[in-house]
């Protein structure tokens, strides 16, 4: 009978042991990559699937489907990037966003009293008794509002046509 030591014995643990991690941590990088699948791009700018995740986790209250929260940042990759080259500054993505919709957009919109006046006309019985005098600042807040986003949907199209986008993620 062939006796094995305690230090052969701790040796061949620490063997195993060292085996069995390496198994284990050679898993990792399969779910890893699984999990980073890409689901969208924009020309050479990749979107993950990990990426979109802790979007659509941090927009939960928005209640987005995973797509429209997609759409969404592929949205803001577009005009991130041409507020890029435009050579834009701001401290964050954010404010370098509101600062190009800004000059791209909103600084094109007027709202004309006519236009202020026939929403008003048209809407009378959801302001009560309020007069028109009264009710102006609030239609035209409602009116600036609106037509930013109907221009900005718009521009947003056109950016649309002018990259490559692709989109990988499956409804």
């Amino acid at each position: 009978m062939k006796y094995i030591s305690v230090s052969d014995m701790h040796s061949k643990l620490i063997f195993l042991a060292a085996v069995v991690i390496s198994v284990l941590a050679g898993t990792e990088p399969a779910c890893s990559e699984l999990l980073d699948k890409i689901v969208a791009y924009v020309d050479n700018n990749a979107i993950t699937y990990s990426e979109l995740k802790t979007e659509h986790a941090r927009n939960k209250m928005v209640k987005m489907t995973e797509v429209e929260t997609l759409n969404s940042m592929l949205n803001k990759m577009l005009l991130l990037k041409e507020a890029r080259a435009m050579r834009l500054e701001a401290s964050n993505n954010d404010e370098l966003l509101k600062e190009y919709i800004e000059i791209k957009i909103r600084s094109v919109i007027l709202i004309k009293d006519e236009d202020v006046e026939n929403f008003y006309n048209k809407n009378k019985t959801n302001f009560g008794v309020k007069s028109l005098s009264e009710s102006k600042d609030d239609i035209e807040t409602y009116l600036f509002e609106a037509e930013t986003n109907r221009l900005l949907n718009e521009h947003i199209a056109n950016l649309r046509n002018g990259y490559e986008v692709v989109i990988r993620l499956k409804e």
